[in-house]
């Protein structure tokens, strides 16, 4: 099933994943994946990584092609959310790539759903995927990934991602080297004070502009720091019942 869907979507003229996905293969997926994250609770089972990472990556695939039509996951979100954490933090640091699948998935559940957003913001397992933000490069780029996926549906949730407390977690970001992850990082902020422009008040308080300072001479991402220093200086400048102009924000795309 695995081999199926992953070469459907390189070469269109084999099986047509939308046939799969008629057939409820995804809820069917879904529900394999709560039961094995149930066993994962309450046993030790061997090489459980090997069935686990194909079926999340089927699903990830899948949700890819049918964008618009996940409506039959939306009354298990938090079952999914807590299985797809489970996961994680069973893998994670001896199996990576598990970790990564699962955040693949994570994206492509937030990129085009409030409700996966708004439940992931809800729950418990927000904390932990903050954590991962120190962890390797690739994940700590997936998990900013699906931050700016919440980011982006607008100030409701900016709003509850500073309630959340991300900020002190972005500022550490920007004192990292890896070029990819500040830049996503950058981002992310660009998003946060572009729709809730308080947030930027705290990220001056835990000394982000110093930390964006570091930036301001590496050639990838000084235009990107530039335009964050002039935003916060914008946004702390004026008091914060002025609107704030936007003629210097430009977001790039975040879909993967």
């Amino acid at each position: 099933l695995h081999y199926i869907i992953c070469r459907s979507g390189i070469n269109r003229s084999q099986v047509n994943n939308s046939l799969l996905i008629s057939q409820r293969t995804v809820p069917s997926l879904v529900q394999l994946l709560l039961e094995l994250s149930s066993l994962i609770a309450t046993t030790s089972v061997e090489g459980l990584e090997l069935l686990i990472c194909p079926v999340v990556r089927c699903v990830g695939n899948l949700l890819a092609e049918d964008k618009a039509n996940n409506d039959e996951l939306i009354i298990k979100e938090e079952c999914l959310l807590k299985a797809l954490f489970v996961f994680m933090q069973y893998f994670l640091p001896k199996h990576t790539f598990v970790v990564s699948e699962c955040l693949w998935l994570l994206n492509n559940l937030t990129v085009h759903s409030t409700t996966f957003c708004s439940a992931l913001l809800s729950l418990e397992v927000f904390s932990d995927l903050l954590k991962l933000l120190c962890s390797y490069q690739v994940i700590s780029l997936l998990v900013l990934t699906v931050l700016c996926n919440i980011a982006a549906k607008g100030a409701a949730y900016c709003e509850m991602l500073h309630q959340k407390a991300v900020l002190p977690s972005l500022v550490n970001i920007l004192l990292v080297s890896d070029v990819q992850v500040v830049s996503q990082d950058l981002e992310l902020l660009h998003l946060i004070f572009f729709y809730w422009p308080k947030a930027a008040i705290d990220f001056v308080n835990h000394s982000g502009l110093h930390a964006l300072q570091q930036h301001q001479n590496n050639l990838h991402l000084q235009e990107q720091v530039k335009v964050l220093i002039q935003t916060v200086s914008q946004i702390t400048a004026v008091p914060q019942n002025k609107p704030l102009g936007t003629e210097h924000l430009h977001f790039t795309s975040l879909q993967m």
